[in-house]
């Protein structure tokens, strides 16, 4: 699996008996133990195992999401069914469509107490930042077509590049929002795709905003054909409404707060020119959450949940939505801010699941990314 998310690595050394409290779907609080040390998975990307040590935890539903303690976040299906729980009601064994959250004792973050923090997501840049980016972004998509009738036709394809560089903004708009950077590729290698991809060690590369996209171009100037290098880039689309109007709060929020995300805005803006989508907009719906305080990097931070969900979504050009075939988006994102508003988003964990559907075909894609930053003096 080359590196889905360290979470899921198991060690032998692994205990096999883990404290959970579980909620349930009819509002119930059930604590026990779990005499195992692993769940097994179905996501986009392939069968993993889940180290249930080193998760936070799991909320079950279409699909289910799994959040680790380092803030990393999984999505896909959890083989749970049939599993016991020794709890102080005796031996219960699990099933799937009575569960609400899995929580691991001792898993959750622990939140500031008290303090409250100003929410600042988008933070203004200026000639000359410094800082280094690393991470991995992975895509998966599987296409069942059972158009033809008899045996259903699955075609899946996975693509993944892992990135690590040095990036230096150059020029600026008159808010701080990035029109142009350079980065130095410390390590650029992909798999899966039309073709495998790869940039040297010490390649330079320029991303400057050209008709409201990223362009990005080598020494020689010849244009980078790759969507996931620009996930670790500074310069990114225009959009008509910010991170900071769709996710952010007015107020200053303490650590265990959440507020409803701009579901309007989001509408709007997915559903306009920018993106052509096309739903109801009171089929939008989030959730952002304060979790807690962090060091990231040496780095004291915020750190942030953030779950959005579009329902009942129609193909595009359709004339008349059917409702029947309609597909589905969900996301999930976590990310650390550095309470000094001068510095990156330090961290950047985010998975996105998206059914499309229309008569006989299922268009399933999972997208990931995680991304760390740390600013260079």
């Amino acid at each position: 699996m080359r590196r889905l998310v360290l979470l899921l690595t198991v060690a032998a050394s692994l205990s096999a008996d883990v404290s959970v409290s579980i909620e349930t779907t009819s509002g119930d609080t059930i604590r026990g133990k779990l005499a195992l040390a692993t769940l097994p998975m179905t996501t986009g990307f392939g069968d993993v195992e889940i180290a249930l040590e080193g998760i936070e935890s799991i909320t079950f539903g279409t699909p289910d999401v799994v959040r680790s303690k380092d803030g990393s976040v999984v999505q896909g299906t959890v083989q749970i069914e049939g599993i016991a729980l020794d709890s102080g009601l005796g031996r219960v064994m699990l099933k799937r469509e009575n569960l609400k959250t899995l929580t691991v004792q001792g898993g959750e973050a622990v939140p500031a107490q008290g303090e409250s923090y100003p929410i600042k997501i988008r933070r203004a840049c200026k000639a000359g930042d410094k800082w280094t980016v690393s991470g991995t972004v992975r895509h998966a998509r599987k296409r069942t077509d059972t158009w033809s009738g008899g045996t259903p036709r699955v075609e899946v394809t996975h693509a993944s590049l892992e990135f690590a560089g040095q990036v230096q903004v150059i020029e600026v708009d008159a808010v701080g929002r990035v029109t142009k950077a350079e980065c130095v590729v410390e390590k650029c290698v992909g798999e899966g795709g039309k073709e495998d991809f790869q940039l040297a060690q010490g390649t330079f590369l320029s991303v400057s905003l050209v008709r409201g996209e990223p362009r990005i171009v080598d020494e020689g100037d010849n244009v980078l054909d790759n969507d996931c290098v620009g996930e670790f880039l500074p310069v990114e689309s225009s959009a008509p409404h910010s991170d900071d109007e769709l996710f952010g709060s007015s107020t200053s929020r303490k650590a265990g707060e959440s507020w409803p995300i701009a579901a309007d805005l989001l509408a709007d803006q997915l559903g306009g020119a920018f993106f052509e989508m096309k739903f109801n907009p009171k089929d939008v719906s989030g959730t952002v959450s304060l979790k807690g305080v962090a060091d990231v990097n040496g780095v004291k931070c915020i750190t942030m949940g953030l779950e959005c969900r579009v329902a009942n979504i129609g193909r595009a050009g359709e004339r008349k939505h059917d409702a029947a075939n309609a597909g589905d988006m969900t996301s999930s994102e976590e990310f650390a801010l550095p309470i000094d508003e001068t510095l990156p988003i330090a961290s950047d964990t985010m998975t996105m699941h998206i059914v499309a559907r229309w008569p006989s075909v299922e268009d399933c894609m999972d997208f990931s990314r995680s991304i760390t930053r740390t600013k260079v003096k």
